[in-house]
């Protein structure tokens, strides 16, 4: 009975011996902390010499010739500067690019070369340094040499086109085309891109369940390696009630004597769509269908077209859309 005791009391007195062995742990540990992030603070003031990988936009805003080859797209850029401007600039996952307009720069041709120009690299020098923080310093750049690629200027004007997806309510429709202003476009690159552009296609024009005209301004869809001399245009959307109506009329034959073939039927009901502003415009001579050419194969079926109709009256419909055609040539 007297070991038990005794033993019970000496581990009494370990455990508190233990514990004050741990509270001055703790303790210790947390000064080591706190002077350790003191001292980093600390060494964070000072100045240090980094390497920073910088993407890079270049633009060429002169219209004597077009950029064709942008050349590097990041920059490595040596910089002293505070040791917490390092961490902020380690700690972002996505730098922005730094702008440069090569136009503003004395441009030097390479030897040998009729498109391929450079600039210096230590030039840039001014400029990157106004879009950092101005308590970075840039001591270097690498590459000390920045090349570009330009191809001669050309230019010709073509149609604007509108874009839109529009949706009206019962018994509205849009009157005519979409109007733009201006309806076409001076558009300047290099040749090889400038010849093969038709069009010029506006930003989509949109519109729910409309019910009155509408108008507005949009923008023009960019395109690489083109400089366009608008950006933005007016359109004009006109929408009013419509009346829809249907006519019956002759089927005429196209390229071939009319005496020498039989069509079956010979007349067409035509269905149109038209606002009623406009419906006492509409007659039976403004609309012309026809067939053209004989059929081919076993089928004597041939369609029939709309070639002729007023530009006022749309969602038009033809039935039947297929004739027979028969040769009556003996």
């Amino acid at each position: 009975m007297a070991f038990k005791s005794t033993k019970r009391f000496i581990d009494i007195i370990l455990l508190k011996r233990r514990i004050r062995i741990t509270e001055k742990f703790v303790v210790f540990c947390f000064f080591l902390v706190f002077s350790s992030a003191i001292w980093y603070l600390n060494k964070l003031s000072g100045d240090y010499v980094i390497d920073l990988k910088l993407p890079v936009k270049v633009t060429y805003t002169d219209t004597d010739k077009i950029l064709v080859d942008e050349g590097e797209t990041y920059l490595k850029v040596q910089v002293k500067t505070k040791g917490y401007t390092i961490l902020r600039y380690k700690f972002k996952t996505a730098l922005n690019p730094v702008q440069i307009d090569i136009a503003s720069y004395r441009l030097f041709r390479q030897s040998g070369s009729g498109d391929r120009y450079y600039v210096l690299s230590n030039f840039l020098k001014s400029n990157l340094a106004t879009q950092l923080p101005s308590n970075i310093k840039i001591e270097n750049i690498n590459p000390d040499t920045l090349f570009f690629r330009f191809s001669s200027s050309y230019s010709k004007i073509v149609p604007i086109v509108a874009s839109a997806k529009l949706s009206f309510e019962d018994q509205y429709m849009q009157v005519g085309h979409i109007l733009i202003s201006p309806n076409r476009v001076k558009i300047s690159g290099p040749e090889s891109v400038i010849r093969n552009v038709k069009y010029v296609k506006t930003e989509l024009i949109s519109g729910e369940l409309l019910n009155e005209s509408i108008s507005g301004t949009t923008g023009l869809e960019a395109h690489p390696n083109i400089l366009m001399s608008t950006k933005d245009v007016r359109y004009t959307v006109y929408v009013a009630k419509y009346a829809e109506s249907t006519i019956r009329l002759p089927i005429k034959m196209s390229g071939v004597d009319s005496n020498s073939v039989l069509l079956i039927p010979s007349v067409a009901e035509l269905t149109y769509r038209v606002a009623l502003k406009d419906y006492g415009k509409v007659q039976a001579s403004l609309f012309k269908l026809t067939v053209k050419g004989l059929p081919s194969g076993l089928s004597n079926l041939v369609k029939v077209k709309v070639d002729t109709f007023p530009y006022f009256v749309s969602h038009i419909r033809v039935d039947p859309e297929f004739v027979e055609v028969y040769n009556q040539k003996k």
